[in-house]
């Protein structure tokens, strides 16, 4: 009897197996295929996937790269991090300071100059963040390819004209020379409509205000809007990102012609998460704390003009004239005389002074510099003109000082857009 109760056991085993078969229509090696499959789904850290497929199930990668036959090659991977809810910073001090003790490494010079591409080596990491889905996703891709398609779409390698036409009034709309120190002398002044800046100034309506912070628009169509801004901006607090609405031109109240953009997502430097920047930043995270700030159209807001995006040596921006303008709290310290709420504000020109964090290729991505700021001018834009055409080149980043006296020089850190930054942007936004 022992023969046949084994012969029956084998018996049900196969016809289990037959029947299982039957049922998924799959062989033992087309199910582990399948499984293996399922473990690179996306959701799962490790599974690379391409553009395309990203573009299919993800709402923020449906509004970058938007000439996507013609970007960079490259591949995209799933990040476990702690998840973020979203907050309204508006009302909120984002602003950094860092104290002159840790204050290393600073310097006057730099080589600073155009990379040959047969000097770009290695690839380039970046991150995204999807709020729609709370997801998070890093980008890789090789140095040589971004450089090459950034280029491509730029008349200069180091400068990417505007999305627009250029406006020659608009240096003399801008222009103011006075120039003083926080709390010191402070020279800022208001660029509101009711001071004879109209809601269509060519050049004000590219910067923005973002909850508590600024930024500037480098891309704007009916489709979304993409900004620039300082990652601490982005990244209000460790578990929070910032939610605010991103308000072009805002006057008091959101402008009535370009509205305000609600984001989607965002792109960075994961370094500044890595480090914990979001939960203690230090003079070590000056150099990641920059930030795209992706964003669609609220019912009745329109696209406004748009500034380029640069990188340019130091003895080449102090040889123009910048301007940086911003939107200052006025319920935080060290904001203008007369401060009122949500409007633009601006001083004169300023000068670049030590820079610090270098990376290969002679830049530096940290530059100090001497313009009056306070709490709400983080991610501020810094920005010259080059045939009309208004360029930013650095965010606002982080300070030593609020209460500044004029024997502080060049107070105020930016982080600058170097050439890696530059081609991550381009990528981004064509």
């Amino acid at each position: 009897m022992l023969p046949t109760k084994s012969f029956s056991i084998k018996l049900i085993a196969v016809l289990l197996t037959c029947c299982s078969f039957a049922v998924f229509g799959q062989t033992a090696s087309e199910m582990k295929r399948a499984q293996l499959a399922k473990k690179q789904m996306l959701g799962k850290q490790g599974g690379a996937k391409s553009f395309e497929a990203l573009r299919r199930e993800i709402p923020l990668f449906q509004l970058i790269r938007q000439k996507s036959s013609g970007v960079v090659n490259a591949e995209f991977k799933e990040v476990q991090r702690a998840p973020l809810k979203g907050i309204n910073t508006d009302d909120l001090d984002l602003s950094k300071q860092v104290s002159e003790a840790d204050m290393k490494g600073r310097t006057n010079k730099e080589r600073a100059v155009v990379p040959e591409l047969s000097s770009l080596k290695g690839n380039s990491t970046f991150e995204f963040y999807d709020i729609t889905t709370g997801r998070t996703f890093q980008m890789t891709a090789s140095k040589v390819e971004m450089a090459e398609f950034a280029r491509s779409m730029s008349r200069n390698p180091d400068e990417s004209n505007p999305l627009d036409r250029p406006d020659r009034e608009a240096v003399a709309q801008d222009e103011q020379t006075k120039k003083g120190w926080t709390n010191a002398d402070d020279s800022r002044t208001r660029r509101a409509i009711a001071d004879g800046y109209p809601d269509t100034n060519s050049i004000y309506q590219r910067i923005a205000n973002y909850g508590g912070c600024s930024a500037n628009v480098i891309s704007a169509n009916s489709q979304r809007l993409v900004a620039t801004t300082a990652g601490h901006c982005v990244f209000a607090t460790q578990n929070t990102f910032n939610f605010s609405t991103v308000d072009p031109r805002r006057n008091g109240t959101a402008s009535p012609t370009w509205g305000t953009w609600t984001p989607v997502g965002f792109g960075y430097d994961a370094n500044y998460r890595e480090l914990n920047c979001e939960g203690s930043f230090t003079w070590d995270c000056i150099p990641h704390d920059i930030g795209l700030v992706i964003a669609v159209p609220n019912a009745g807001a329109s696209p406004p003009k748009t500034m380029g995006w640069a990188y340019r040596s130091k003895s080449w921006l102090n040889a123009r004239t910048k301007y940086r303008r911003g939107y200052p709290g006025c319920s935080q310290s060290a904001s203008p005389a007369g401060c009122t709420t949500d409007n633009l504000y601006g001083d004169g020109a300023f000068s670049i002074g030590p820079l610090a964090h270098p990376v290969s290729g002679g830049w530096n991505r940290q530059m100090s510099y001497s313009s009056d700021t306070s709490p709400g001018d983080s991610g501020s834009g810094s920005y010259y003109y080059s045939g009309g055409y208004p360029y930013v080149f650095g965010v606002d980043s982080a300070s030593s000082c609020q209460t500044c006296t004029s024997a502080s020089d060049y107070p105020n850190f930016l982080r600058r857009i170097t050439p890696v930054w530059f081609d991550f942007i381009s990528d981004v936004v064509f």
